[in-house]
This record gives structure tokens, sequence and C-alpha cells, in this order.
């Protein structure tokens, strides 16, 4: 019997695992399929893919502007533009950006969205570290 979610597809789990059982590579499926995914574009620099140059988002550009009001609408704009073109199984609803933890280096980016092919609802926490240790 098939999955309800099997439309959503499957991928590569993000980092890839390999074992020597019968199924050699971790796969992700359905939501954490485009969580993943979601991830990746976020960590992607523009220009970071060979053959998909304009893959990715500008930012680390922003790591050492000042955070003001505009700034984070850039960032906004930054994440919409590359969610709208390389992740067509979401419509973003929002994208709020977390200062609290700035001072320590770390900016956290919340995107909510809605899956387009069952209409549900999720959240992604993505923090940017500007601290080079991490």
């Amino acid at each position: 019997m098939q999955n309800k979610n099997s439309f959503l597809g499957k991928g590569w789990a993000f980092p890839p695992e390999f074992s020597h059982n019968d199924n050699p590579t971790r796969m992700s499926n359905y939501e954490e399929d485009i969580r993943q995914s979601l991830v990746i574009l976020l960590s992607t620099r523009t220009g970071e893919r060979i053959h998909r140059p304009d893959y990715g988002t500008e930012l680390y550009r922003y790591q050492f502007e000042q955070l003001d009001l505009t700034m984070e609408t850039m960032i906004k704009s930054a994440i919409e533009k590359a969610v709208l073109l390389y992740e067509p199984r979401v419509s973003l609803d929002r994208i709020e950006i977390n200062k609290a933890s700035i001072q320590d280096g770390i900016l956290i980016i919340e995107l909510y969205y809605t899956i387009r092919m069952n209409n549900v609802q999720q959240e992604l926490t993505y923090p940017i570290y500007f601290d080079s240790n991490r």
C-alpha cells in the first residue's frame, strides 16, 4: 500500500549517510525531505554549484552589516526569492528574524511555510553563525 504522503517525494538525507546494510543510502521522506531541501538552499551560497550557479542565497553577504530594518528586509527578500525559485513544493507564509542571540554571534531565521500538496503548515528554524569557530 502506498503511503498517503508519497506524492511529496523523497531524496537523499542530508548530510548523506551510507551503510553496508540492505539500504546503503539513508533517504528522507515527505515533509522531512522538504525541510532538508530548505536547509540546503539556505546553506548554499549563490555561485557555489557549478551546474546551477544561481542556486542558493546570498545570506553570507550580510554577515558584517549592521542589522537594521533595511538589512532585515534584504535578508527576508533574499530568502523569499530563493524559496520561490527553488522550492516549488512550499508557499512561504512569513519569515521572522530573531536577534536575541546576535551578541553571541547567532542570528535565528524562522521560516513559516505551507506544503502546497497537502496544505500542511510547517516551521523551520535556521541559525546563521557569525562566529567562525562554529
